[in-house]
């Protein structure tokens, strides 16, 4: 009984230093391979900032809210595997959207204005 339950010991072991030599780690599957992106703006000044091919939505946000580069900078739109982009209205008003590509976003972002004259600020797209 003894001599199973030890080479299916040695087994696992393998398995588990072979998998963690080559870098692989317990998780969803596609986690490595999906790219984030955010657009950050500020409500008071008009400033934004982007960030594209981050590894998770937090890093993607943190990115964008850092390089905004104003206090009172928040998240507008975050987006995985495609593109996003922000518009503000002439009544300061601000909308976003997201799309497979940057056409699609920009168009998004100018369709969901509730403001007149919406344009285009930021759009971004990731790899």
């Amino acid at each position: 009984m003894k001599k199973p339950t030890t080479t299916l010991l040695r087994v696992s072991l393998t398995a588990a230093i072979a998998g963690s030599l080559l870098g692989v780690t317990a998780g969803p599957a596609s986690a490595g391979s999906d790219k984030w992106g955010a657009i950050a703006y500020s409500p008071s000044t008009g400033v934004t900032g982007a960030s594209w091919n981050y590894s998770t939505d937090v890093r993607a946000e943190r990115a964008a809210i850092d390089s905004c580069d104003e206090s009172d900078c928040r998240v507008l739109v975050n987006f995985v595997n495609k593109c996003g982009a922000v518009a503000r209205a002439k009544d300061n008003s601000w909308s976003f959207g997201r799309g497979p590509n940057r056409a699609e976003a920009t168009a998004n972002a100018i369709g969901a204005a509730t403001g007149r004259h919406p344009v285009i600020k930021h759009s971004v797209c990731t790899d």
